[in-house]
């Protein structure tokens, strides 16, 4: 998906981050060809290391169920946001289909579509959405941070 932006978007600059720094070492095979437009970083997505309103754009791409403080990093992904940024995110649920489907996996903590909203609450955001996709599997969710 990384690519493909970079490939059809010149304009945009792209940061990627993986806790296990094998992906990492694969992301950062895979967009070396776009030199300073993409960089990739080992980070915990509970404690960002970047500052406050980094980002215009954040997406957080089916990940939040194996972070343990998923709520944390909401509001990590909202805080390195800009004002009037989005966030952007699809994660496994922990309701019916999503449940069932991934309950052989190990280190993972999925949220409800009741506990993500709770959530998102609290954060200073607007206009969020939280749709179910792919038959309850997934939620599918996005937001504006407040100006």
């Amino acid at each position: 998906m990384a690519v493909e932006v970079l490939r059809r978007y010149p304009p945009v600059r792209l940061t990627a981050t993986d806790y296990d720094e094998s992906m990492v070492g694969l992301a950062r095979e895979r967009l070396a060809s776009f030199g300073d437009r993409a960089e990739v970083r080992r980070a915990d997505a509970a404690d960002l290391p970047f500052a406050d309103g980094a980002f215009d754009v954040t997406l957080s791409f089916v990940m939040l169920h194996h972070v343990i403080k998923w709520e944390q990093a909401l509001g990590e992904l909202v805080r390195v946001l800009r004002p009037g940024g989005r966030l952007i995110g699809y994660d496994l649920l922990g309701d019916r289909a999503g449940r069932f489907a991934h309950d052989h996996e190990g280190e993972t903590r999925r949220m409800r579509r009741g506990e993500l909203l709770q959530v998102l609450r609290e954060l200073p955001i607007q206009e969020p959405t939280v749709k179910p996709a792919f038959g309850g599997l997934l939620a599918r969710f996005s937001m504006t941070k407040k100006a």
